[in-house]
């Protein structure tokens, strides 16, 4: 990898960390306490911006940004685009903004997704508790390891005759060879599978059995499958410790539906809840007015039903009000704890009223002055392509080859076959498994987006004759990729790209004026700057990035 991709990369991950550590220490002082005043960094007419609006903000900015032209973050700068911000969300309400019906509604739309969070929060997620018997007995259960062969047809009539003969004394592997399709022939070795990634239906069938015997028919979707059980092995203790997460976390989600479950139960039983089934009948069904349902006094019409039964096409009338009063009735809790009262829950609403005022205010503040302001004609477009020509380079193309295998030990035993200077298209051809191996796995010119994402993040180590190292993408595809050619650098021609050379001046153009405006508008604020406090935070988190 060249240098400066090298250092780019440090950058992000150091940004990243920095993030990772700030949010972890917001939480735990709020967890500590909510008494405890939190590190004022600036005010901005009075009202201050604290560590913890800090952290929301670079939250923000690290879910709608793209981290690789992050490079580097200074928190003084940071913080004076933050003032910035304010300066715009003091006039928004200034303006009124914050009376407006739509910021009205979102408000109140992410005071109940927050509420409703909350009440799973303590009625399902604190109240599941998992223990180690639990996670040894579901992975005995689930690892349990199943050796049989497999016959795979595609209709019912072939079962049947692949069965008579089976019972009149056939070889069950002349039945594979004779009958099977593809993929089972090519399986006709015996097969290993957990009991967690065999289908219910043929689990069900081997337990019927005993090993040496083989199934009735099993039908698993639109294929018919006869297997002839060999053995079966308890689960393998030395993969438990490398599993045990795994189980876990299936197990916590078993929990979860469970305790989701129990409380949507005493939810529906606590609520009053009233269903019109004579308007669901299919001979009212060119009613257009009436009560459909009602949980608590919230009424669903007519017209509401219909609505929603044009959204969700698939499911019957009495799936789609089902689905309607077990989110009233989990609503309706949910803000009768009135959890926008507590500390934490009022800190986010007031951010996020602060994040969508912000957002309003610029929307129109672009539609009403800014966009009468900006003129673009050809000549403008042509000079900025001139002075801007690196931001629109072609994509580098990259010619590789591939080689996929199916297994860890087969990859291993190429990757070392191709240290010992065996040819890379001589393994493809006769290795690989996919598509490609006939072509000696070559994949032709291709971009890093059409590239998997594992080795597009190793791809700037590899020059023009290097291997990558294996790539494991489930646990039935390993991948060595070689890279054979990267293209030039060359720079788009200027039609082609002339609708990103607009946005681009555009974006730049409004945010030259928008600067302009807020800077008007700091003229008429009493700002203060606890440089003390930045200094602080940058000397505990690793001062600045740089």
């Amino acid at each position: 990898m060249e240098k400066g991709n090298i250092m780019k990369m440090k950058k992000i991950i150091t940004y990243l960390n920095l993030l990772i550590i700030l949010t972890v220490v917001l939480v735990f002082n709020n967890c500590a306490s909510y008494d405890k005043k939190e590190l004022v960094l600036a005010t901005v007419n009075g009202e201050p911006i604290t560590e913890g609006d800090l952290i929301y903000s670079l939250t923000i900015s690290h879910r709608r940004e793209d981290l690789s032209s992050a490079g580097s973050l200074n928190l003084s700068q940071y913080i004076n685009k933050m003032i910035d911000d304010r300066i715009i969300i003091h006039d928004a309400r200034y303006a009124g903004i914050d009376k407006m019906p739509e910021v009205i509604s979102a408000l109140n739309n992410f005071i109940l997704r927050e509420s409703v969070m909350k009440l799973r929060e303590e009625e399902v997620l604190n109240k599941i508790v998992i223990t180690d018997e639990e996670i040894n007995e579901v992975y005995k259960k689930d690892y349990e390891r199943f050796k049989f062969k497999v016959i795979e047809l595609n209709s019912e009539d072939i079962a049947n005759e692949v069965m008579l003969n089976l019972k009149n004394g056939a070889k069950f592997e002349d039945m594979i060879n004779k009958y099977s399709m593809r993929s089972s022939k090519e399986q006709n070795n015996e097969t290993v599978q957990t009991r967690n990634t065999i289908p219910p239906e043929i689990y069900n069938a081997m337990s019927e059995i005993k090993p040496g015997e083989y199934t009735k028919p099993v039908k698993v979707s639109d294929k018919y499958y006869i297997l002839l059980f060999l053995s079966k092995e308890e689960a393998s203790k030395d993969e438990f410790d490398n599993l045990k997460e795994t189980v876990k976390n299936r197990l916590r989600k078993q929990k979860e539906k469970e305790k989701g479950d129990e409380c949507l139960e005493k939810l529906r039983a606590k609520a009053k809840i009233f269903i019109n089934k004579e308007l669901l009948s299919d001979e009212n069904k060119e009613i257009i007015d009436g009560i459909v349902a009602e949980v608590d006094g919230e009424k669903l019409t007519m017209s509401d039903f219909k609505a929603l039964k044009d959204q969700r096409l698939r499911l019957s009338a009495e799936n789609i009000v089902k689905e309607w009063i077990d989110r009233k009735v989990i609503d309706h809790e949910a803000l009768s704890r009135n959890y926008q009262n507590l500390p934490e829950i009022k800190d986010k609403i007031k951010r996020y009223q602060d994040q969508l005022l912000k957002n309003i205010y610029i929307e129109n503040l672009v539609k009403t002055v800014i966009i009468p302001r900006i003129n673009i004609d050809e000549e403008i477009l042509k000079n900025y392509y001139s002075e801007h020509k690196k931001d629109f380079m072609k994509p580098l193309r990259y010619k590789m080859q591939v080689i996929t295998v199916e297994t860890e030990k087969e990859a291993n035993e190429i990757l070392e076959n191709l240290k010992n200077g065996a040819d890379f298209s001589w393994l493809a051809k006769r290795k690989s498994k996919d598509n490609l191996s006939q072509k000696s796995g070559e994949m032709g010119w291709v971009t890093a987006k059409e590239l998997p994402e594992q080795l597009r993040q190793n791809l700037g180590k590899l020059k023009p004759g290097d291997f990558s190292d294996i790539l494991k993408f489930d646990e039935s595809e390993y991948a060595i990729y070689m890279l054979k050619e990267v293209s030039k650098e060359e720079y788009e021609e200027f039609e082609n790209v002339k609708d990103l050379i607009f946005k681009a001046y555009f974006n730049e153009k409004v945010k030259e004026i928008l600067n302009n405006v807020i800077n008007n508008l700091k003229k008429d604020a009493e700002i203060k700057i606890y440089d003390e406090n930045i200094k602080f935070l940058e000397d505990k988190f690793g001062r600045q990035m740089k």
